[in-house]
């Protein structure tokens, strides 16, 4: 009883597990806001979104940007009187939508590529073995192992390598740093940090072990369950060799039956009998 009750949270959680580490999964990796940029030296005045820069009123936000597009940011200066001197203003727009990368502006390399492969590969193995996690939670012999290792090993992995990103050039040399607002004064640090979406793309990793080891726990077979396996497996059995009995009994010769016992001799008749008894002298 113990074991079914465990094994109907199993299936529970495995759908819970999986539903969650896929959408997860998703919003990490197509969201813009994997990775940023964050102002360097600055400090941040929580009445309003201003930052302030060695005295001067500087807005500058964290930059941010995913595998397949950024956070476009737009900045523009306006001249103020203060003390009789001329201080520049800034008003910073930052759009709420993320905008795609110009690919003639950006730079490709192998690790970014990389990350935005397994990226994809992630989606369509999720959303895969999700599906099938949806129409059969339990599943046993090679389809269990199947589940199991694509959610106990290659999605934890694959999503892993998705964090590539932080040694790609999107990190290193990305010139948007520079295009949208420009880093002439040392604003913003040479690298990147993980932003949200890398935080979440953690959580998934480990979202996709946990359905995981629930894959692991249903493929293990219950203890009636078997049972009935080894009972079949001997009536199997059993009926093979009755069967084998019957074919070699079958093909077993008749024994010949002589000619005498199928045609046995006539016996004579009583008057034959008295006849050769009695014959005259």
């Amino acid at each position: 009883m113990s074991r079914s009750v465990g094994r109907c949270f199993a299936r529970l959680f495995a759908l819970l597990f999986s539903t969650l580490a896929l959408t997860l999964s998703c919003f990490s990796s197509f969201w813009c806001e994997s990775v940023g940029f964050p102002p360097d030296l600055l400090t941040s005045n929580e009445n309003s979104a201003t930052l302030t820069i060695q005295g001067s009123n500087s807005p500058h936000p964290t930059l941010r940007f995913g595998l397949f597009s950024y956070l476009k940011v737009d900045q523009t200066t306006q001249d103020s009187k203060s003390n009789g001197l001329l201080l520049p203003t800034y008003n910073t727009i930052v759009r709420d939508t993320c905008q795609r990368y110009d690919w003639d502006v950006m730079d490709v390399d192998p690790p970014w590529r990389i990350a935005r492969f397994f990226a994809i590969l992630v989606t369509v193995l999720g959303l895969l073995g999700t599906f099938m996690v949806w129409v059969r939670p339990s599943y046993t012999g090679s389809a269990n192992a199947l589940m199991t290792l694509n959610f106990l090993i290659l999605l934890p992995i694959f999503q892993g390598l998705t964090l590539l990103v932080v040694q790609s050039s999107l990190c290193t040399d990305n010139p948007l740093v520079e295009l949208n607002i420009g880093d002439e004064a040392g604003t913003y640090d040479a690298e990147c940090k993980l932003d949200m979406g890398s935080h979440i793309n953690l959580i998934s990793i480990c979202l996709w072990f946990l359905t995981g080891l629930c894959m692991v726990y249903l493929g293990v077979p219950h203890k009636t369950e078997q049972k009935r396996r080894a009972k079949r497996r001997n009536s199997s059995v059993f009926q093979a060799d009755d069967e084998a009995d019957m074919d070699n009994t079958a093909n077993q010769s008749v024994p010949e039956v002589s000619a005498k016992a199928i045609n046995p001799p006539k016996k004579k008749a009583p008057e034959e009998i008295e006849k050769k008894i009695h014959l005259p002298v």
